[in-house]
């Protein structure tokens, strides 16, 4: 089997969903409505249709001025300089030059695509949008059309995107799923939908490509060292500068271990910037990926000993940022109160949740198995959300036979 075609999701995937945020509450702001959250934008406009979501957001709002919304969004989205994510035009060359098609699908009105491919000057075979199909991602529909058009089977056919409906869709229809964490969704929610691979940047769809080709991928000197093939992909991490000798360790060994483990090469600078280095063409590219994530537990509070419980295959990270759901006046009081009297708050609910939390600066960590992470995080949820403390351990009481 030969890949003969790559589509991918414009959104998240090739540009940033900062765009979006910015082209949404600039509207709301002009049209009178309250601006909404990062979180908003992402769990209720991203992915869907986006008169069908403001109709929720905006229960006000009556059928002529929700059209006056999406047109007044297209304009203001158009005066907006959009850019491509880094590595994502060139991307694309590299596999039009391997002779593969490439095809766009995305939920936007064909419109705004267009708008958006030809200001970012992507270069693409078959454009899908909500415009064209009757059902939209998660739906198969938009896939198998782009298959069609392009005249390549599903199977021959790579579908890269952010969101879950994007992994959702590719594997209804049979095509293989590349997930990138660039946008909506989390890389621990991704992989709750099992996607063939998951990526931290774009230029690494190449390297996937050439392994399901079984090409052999050409090395510029055959005496390449190790840590030379490691330096073919990398990840950046910034982290806070009084974490950076608890990530190095005493002569350098909780670095060295997290190498070791995680089969990477790691890179520290004084100024809390971290370089993982690795292989995409690694038989176990997963156990890779938590070297990223033990370091940002490391960068968030944890002490190595519980960042490496990052190690096991069931546990993950989740970071909540409290300054998108509290205003700095009130971020010590919010801190306090899910820290508790001497502790007691948080104390309860790691137990309970058999997961590990830590609260540093405007971050609360979270350190468990999905499902615990969930209840953990929604525990949290409603102590920001003003519920009292006996309130939120009943509902953990009540959930208890869901911890696993």
């Amino acid at each position: 089997m030969k890949i003969k075609a790559v589509l991918f999701d414009v959104d998240g995937t090739l540009i940033s969903l900062d765009y979006i945020i910015e082209g949404i509450n600039k509207t709301a702001e002009k049209l009178g409505l309250k601006k909404l959250t990062k979180k908003e934008i992402y769990s209720n406009i991203v992915g869907y249709h986006l008169e069908d979501k403001l109709k929720k957001i905006y229960p006000e709002l009556t059928p002529e001025k929700i059209k006056e919304f999406r047109k007044t969004y297209h304009e203001i989205y158009k005066e907006i300089n959009v850019k491509p994510f880094p590595n994502a035009l060139k991307t694309i060359k590299e596999i039009k030059k391997m002779k593969i098609k490439i095809g766009i699908v995305t939920t936007k009105s064909k419109t705004t695509a267009k708008e958006a491919l030809e200001e970012i000057k992507v270069n693409y075979g078959v454009l899908i949008t909500n415009d064209d199909v009757n059902k939209i991602k998660p739906s198969p529909e938009p896939i198998i059309k782009a298959c069609e058009q392009l005249k390549v089977k599903p199977s021959e056919t790579i579908m890269v995107g952010d969101h879950n409906f994007d992994m959702q869709s590719a594997k209804k229809a049979g095509a293989i799923a590349i997930a990138i964490d660039s946008g909506a969704k989390t890389e621990q929610e991704l992989l709750k939908e099992k996607p063939n691979y998951l990526i931290h940047d774009l230029i690494e769809v190449i390297k996937i490509i050439k392994k399901i080709n079984n090409e052999k991928i050409k090395k510029q000197d055959n005496e390449k060292t190790e840590e030379q093939e490691l330096e073919e992909t990398y990840d950046i991490i910034n982290i806070p500068k009084d974490r950076v000798a608890v990530l190095i360790g005493k002569k350098g060994e909780i670095k060295k271990k997290i190498q070791k483990e995680t089969s990477t090469k790691i890179e520290i600078n004084s100024d809390g910037e971290v370089i993982i280095k690795r292989k995409i063409t690694t038989e176990n590219p997963l156990k890779q990926l938590k070297a990223r994530d033990i370091i940002k537990a490391i960068a968030r509070g944890f002490s190595p000993e519980k960042a490496f419980l990052l190690l096991k295959q069931e546990n993950y990270l989740e970071v909540i940022n409290l300054s998108e759901y509290v205003s700095d006046k009130s971020l010590k009081r919010i801190r306090s109160r899910i820290i508790g009297k001497e502790g007691k708050s948080r104390k309860i609910i790691s137990k309970l949740t058999k997961t590990e939390i830590v609260i540093y600066g405007k971050t609360v960590s979270i350190i468990g198995k999905i499902q615990n992470i969930q209840i953990t995080k929604k525990s949290i949820m409603k102590i920001i959300e003003g519920a009292p403390h006996s309130a939120v351990f009943r509902y953990l009481e009540r959930n208890k036979t869901t911890i696993i």
